[in-house]
């Protein structure tokens, strides 16, 4: 079993304007990053 994190990392849901996913971590509880957030 894997270990559980207190913080978990996860990458940014969006994507850029190439359509390619977003590099940048998502910051909270939410699935996308500050620059993606609106």
């Amino acid at each position: 079993m894997a270990k559980a994190k207190a913080a978990k990392k996860v990458r940014c849901a969006s994507k850029t304007k190439e359509g390619k996913k977003c590099k940048n971590m998502a910051s909270g509880k939410s699935k996308n990053c500050a620059a993606h957030k609106k």
